[in-house]
């Protein structure tokens, strides 16, 4: 549980999510086989459980997900249907926040433990980490799991409903009574310890970015630039001339369909649109 290595991700955060269920529900267990196998192999492809039989995927676009879809269907005979891929925005620590509570030695209404959280910003591209401060086998085993594994799915959605990554937390305080605390207790109040200390952390909303090139005609040069600029992007470069000018930049994800669809109608049909999955940013108010 050694401190992360402070470097940038080897690849930008998936920009998409969406779950994916198999169109027969007899395949719906072979279905979530066969996603976290391929998941397993492929680092481009994330893939957890979700509620009602489904899978929960992020992915990077939705060429990726026809992809998936093909292979699913040939190599493994399983037909899958997903919804529509929504953009995925990303939490943040801003700081950091502890939050604590006692065992109720007293009061036998409360959980029977006792659990202490500091929640601090990670390294970009950390995801989760969880470490301790308390004394070495202060708990039984079961115990520091039950928490560690509550923390971390509680996590899976922060104060503004979307998912909290690269974050720190540490158990700072623990404690158990023999004849009366369970697992149970500890997975119970952990989630109330831990938004109280995220509550004081609090949280930063980003969105992913995708980095684009358009190549357009001369006399569409301006109005194509509007469009984007009117979309929240933000230039990088603008080059050529006669035939074409190629325009670099980035832009939300979120906006980058309406770009598509709406940059034949200002170029004749001209226009070349490329784009990859950028850096996130924190997502600007009003937006």
């Amino acid at each position: 549980l050694g401190e992360p290595a402070d470097r940038a991700p080897q690849f930008a955060p998936p920009t998409l999510q969406t779950l994916v269920r198999a169109v027969r529900p007899e395949q719906a267990a072979p279905l979530r086989s066969a996603l976290l196998a391929l998941a397993d192999q492929d680092p481009l492809l994330h893939a957890r459980p979700a509620a009602s039989g489904a899978t929960a995927l992020l992915l990077y676009g939705e060429v990726q997900m026809e992809v998936l879809a093909a292979t699913l269907a040939e190599e493994f005979g399983i037909e899958a249907e997903f919804t529509p891929g929504r953009v995925r925005f990303l939490e943040r620590p801003a700081g950091t926040g502890e939050a604590a509570e006692e065992m109720p030695w007293l009061d036998r209404t409360r959980y029977w433990a006792t659990v202490g959280l500091r929640v601090e910003p990670g390294p970009y591209g950390s995801g989760g980490v969880f470490g301790y401060e308390t004394e070495l086998g202060a708990l039984p085993r079961a115990f520091h799991q039950a928490v560690e594994e509550t923390v971390h799915a509680t996590l899976l959605t922060g104060p503004a409903g979307a998912a909290v990554t690269d974050y720190r937390v540490t158990l700072i305080r623990s404690g158990f009574s023999s004849p009366l605390s369970t697992a149970a207790d500890f997975r119970g109040l952990t989630p109330i310890v831990l938004r109280r200390a995220l509550a004081r952390a609090g949280t930063v909303l980003y969105e992913p970015y995708l980095a684009f090139e358009a190549e357009v005609p001369p006399d569409a040069l301006a109005a194509v630039t509007a469009l984007l600029a009117s979309l929240g992007a933000d230039f990088t470069g603008t080059t050529g001339g006669d035939p074409a000018w190629t325009v670099t930049g980035e832009l939300p994800a979120r906006r980058a369909r309406e770009a598509e669809l709406r940059l034949p109608g200002l170029t004749r049909g001209e226009a070349v649109w490329s784009s990859r999955p950028s850096a996130d940013r924190p997502l600007k108010p009003g937006r």
